[in-house]
């Protein structure tokens, strides 16, 4: 990691990193566990059938572990087929000598593919399976855009990222989000990597050289995150290294990396079947975002909540213990934060002012404050 990160910061074989994204509320804890060995139970089924379209699914919106005794269908509708298509797409990736050579180097665009049908058939299960949840409202989904191995958009170099993921509500439609990726709007990235690499085995071992490399590129990459993304406090990304994943949680002072999860493996399949589902079901906070920093579409413009430091000098209300808050509302970032690791400021200029309307129809609004946002290296 030495083109971009002092190695002592990278820290990879974490199986922890995985926690990191599971739901603190026990009923979503409970509702992504069962969703996520259904998604699991499916695709082993779907592997094993001489004919995915006759296969017996379980259905993800189902409380028990019974499967239909119809085949084809969930509950009293067939099975959408776009889940099988899906299926169709990732099945090279996840079943050997179907499409990937054993003994070259894979073809990373098709890898592409595979990884994309992945996400919609993940996306496919968590959307139904919390369709009457109580838990849809908060719910979301984690879906890749369709341009692959293109210049996002806003980026300030000419990179171009292997994958790029991004969070849509759970009533849209499951499908590749069209158009290149948007570092405004992304998630999270993945690179992935076609080498062999027999050095980049279990939990522990060293990383093999195009692991390494795949890693270097999403750090890189991952910036553009924090720069572009004014609600960003951490982030998540991922590596693909044939069909070896490795999910990465990255803060301003460390970078924790899980082992490899082989997607050949079932044990593999469920834990990166698992962290898809956590990511979509899991607390706001947990993806990375600062919920004291809230964009309004209605009003074209964000709204912060800032410790009252006027209350606090009064002594009525602030310090560790809390205290009260204010409300501001910014358009313009006159700093951003345009790096990865280190101590972090961005610049805002706000307002305590709501607007009426969109602040771009709003001859009032005049902000004249400014906000520092800044968080330090933990020591």
């Amino acid at each position: 990691m030495a083109q971009l990160v002092d190695s002592s910061c990278f820290h990879h074989g974490v199986h922890e990193v995985l926690r990191g994204a599971r739901p603190r509320n026990p009923a979503a804890l409970r509702e992504a566990d069962r969703i996520a060995e259904c998604t699991v139970d499916n695709l082993k089924t779907l592997m094993g059938a001489d004919d995915a379209d006759e296969a017996v699914l379980r259905d993800p919106a189902a409380g028990d572990e019974s499967s239909h005794e119809a085949p084809g269908t969930w509950g009293n509708s067939p099975v959408p087929d776009d889940v099988r298509k899906a299926f169709k797409g990732l099945k090279p990736l996840v079943v050997a000598n179907r499409g990937f050579p054993e003994n070259r180097k894979w073809n990373e665009r098709g890898m592409y593919g595979c990884m994309q049908a992945l996400f919609l058939f993940v996306a496919h299960h968590v959307k139904r399976g919390l369709a009457g949840s109580d838990l849809r409202r908060q719910a979301r989904l984690i879906l890749p855009y369709a341009e692959v191995d293109a210049n996002p958009w806003h980026a300030d170099d000419e990179r171009q990222p292997d994958l790029g993921l991004t969070i849509r509500w759970l009533g849209d439609d499951v499908s590749c989000v069209r158009d290149k990726a948007d570092y405004a709007d992304a998630f999270a990235i993945l690179e992935a990597k076609g080498e062999r690499e027999s050095s980049a085995r279990g939990r522990d071992s060293t990383l093999g050289p195009a692991t390494k490399d795949a890693f270097v590129q999403l750090l890189d990459y991952t910036r553009h995150l924090y720069s572009n993304q004014v609600d960003r406090r951490y982030a998540w990304g991922l590596t693909q290294c044939r069909a070896e994943a490795r999910a990465c949680f990255m803060s301003n002072d460390c970078i924790f990396a899980t082992h490899a999860m082989d997607l050949r493996s079932e044990d593999g399949r469920r834990e990166f079947v698992r962290l898809i589902v956590d990511w979509s079901i899991c607390e706001y906070p947990r993806l990375g975002l600062d919920p004291t920093i809230q964009w309004l579409e209605e009003l074209g413009c964000w709204q912060v909540e800032v410790f009252d430091t006027h209350n606090a000098s009064s002594g009525t209300g602030g310090g560790d213990e809390g205290g009260d808050t204010a409300s501001y509302y910014f358009a313009e970032t006159l700093a951003r934060a345009n790096h990865l690791l280190g101590s972090h400021t961005r610049c805002f200029l706000a307002t305590q002012v709501r607007s009426a309307c969109n602040v771009k129809d709003d001859p009032t609004f005049n902000p004249q404050t400014v906000i520092k946002d800044t968080w330090a290296l933990t020591e």
